[in-house]
């Protein structure tokens, strides 16, 4: 009569230890957004601030501590010197994030994104890296920039 209750016990017990592993596994292993690079709205002029038409834009970016390699978009300036670059996101779970985490002390952490605007007819360049906070930053560049492009020999382009 006594065991009855005793077992029952018992299997609460191991039921609640299993559902909160369980929802600890859930939580540990659920994917979920970081933008690596905002959206950017680019306007490329010369030194003179004439815009310069038809330059390609390469946009690299990477979460150093998630993404194995960087990924890069490109686009043109339209007539009046302006591209738009989309928001880039990484998915990565908490686990994955605590796993690969290499901590403050390391060079190279979080969100980063690299803009080159050249080419090899116009033989201007322009440069604009955002290191991006780890966890969000709310001052990204989403506003616009103006990169000023400057003469160079040649472009290297990524």
């Amino acid at each position: 009569m006594f065991l009855v209750p005793a077992m029952k016990r018992r299997r609460k017990i191991w039921l609640r230890i299993t559902l909160g592993f369980a929802a600890c596994v859930i939580l540990l292993s659920c994917p979920y957004p970081s933008t690596t690079a905002p959206a950017f709205k680019i306007q490329v002029v010369d030194e003179s601030g004439k815009p310069i038409e038809g330059l390609e834009v390469a946009e690299e970016w990477m979460y150093f501590d998630l993404d194995i390699a960087p990924k890069v978009d490109r686009g043109v300036t339209d007539k009046w010197g302006h591209v738009s670059l989309s928001r880039k996101i990484t998915w990565a779970s908490l686990a994955t994030r605590l796993l690969c985490f290499e901590g403050p002390g390391t060079k190279d952490t979080g969100p980063s994104a690299f803009i080159l605007a050249c080419d090899d007819n116009h033989l201007l360049e322009a440069r604009l890296f955002w290191d991006g906070n780890k966890f969000w930053n709310r001052s990204a560049p989403e506003t616009g920039s103006r990169l000023v492009a400057r003469p160079v020999e040649y472009c290297t382009m990524m």
